[in-house]
């Protein structure tokens, strides 16, 4: 049995702790002393093989994070989540009081229907919640009742369309308690429910900002098992 000297590595077999020896000497002897042709023969047949056996495992490494399973989120989704009420649910549940209505006029129609979204997701279960959104994908995914499914902008117009009447319902039923059309709550609310000027724009925004506020790792939605594509 041989110690090396430098590394304090042990080995068996004397053939091999002289070649491991000839090259671990040069790493920690600073002495530049000629080598015989033998020697430096059998170094270099050391670092070819060290080299081949270091290929082989990166490969093998390589081989298996390749083999990690991909999945496809909305199909993940559709597989693992579909005992839940639908979007469109989860929107007309949305009862809009007067704390609400406060909410969106001082906040003004943008911000206040992302407060509002913001509000009532808060208070929902994430598992229970029709809506998701993923670093790895740049929109939102609801469920339809049967289906998950990428949300256009189109579609979510339609959604604050449904708050919008919800809100011009509010204005009337107060107004009609009050018998006043003209105060200043139902003038306020009445600037806001149409969403003024560039309403395209802002409902892009309210999307876009909802998706940044609930966005997660999709890896570490799926406990990090898969790769997504």
């Amino acid at each position: 049995m041989s110690k090396c000297i430098h590394c304090q590595k042990i080995y068996k077999n004397a053939t091999s702790f002289r070649k491991h020896y000839l090259i671990c000497d040069i790493l920690h002897n600073k002495d530049e002393e000629q080598m015989s042709l033998k020697d430096l023969t059998t170094i270099v047949k050391q670092l070819v093989k060290d080299n081949k056996d270091k290929t082989k495992r990166i490969k093998y490494l390589e081989s298996k994070l390749n083999n990690t399973k991909n999945i496809n989120l909305i199909e993940y989704l559709n597989e693992n989540i579909n005992n839940i009420k639908s979007f469109n649910s989860f929107v007309q549940c949305i009862e809009l009081n007067k704390e609400e209505i406060k909410l969106i006029i001082n906040n003004g129609f943008t911000n206040g229907i992302i407060k509002l979204f913001m509000k009532i997701i808060s208070k929902c279960d994430e598992d229970e919640l029709p809506l998701k959104a993923f670093n790895e994908r740049n929109y939102l995914i609801i469920y339809d009742g049967k289906i998950w499914s990428k949300m256009s902008i189109e579609d979510f117009n339609m959604y604050i369309f449904d708050i919008q009447r919800k809100m011009m319902n509010y204005r009337d039923t107060m107004a009609e308690e009050d018998g006043d059309f003209g105060s200043d709550e139902c003038l306020k609310i009445g600037e806001i429910i149409y969403g003024g000027v560039n309403r395209d724009n802002k409902i892009k925004m309210i999307y876009q900002s909802i998706y940044s506020r609930i966005k997660i790792k999709g890896r570490y939605f799926v406990n990090n098992q898969y790769k997504i594509i």
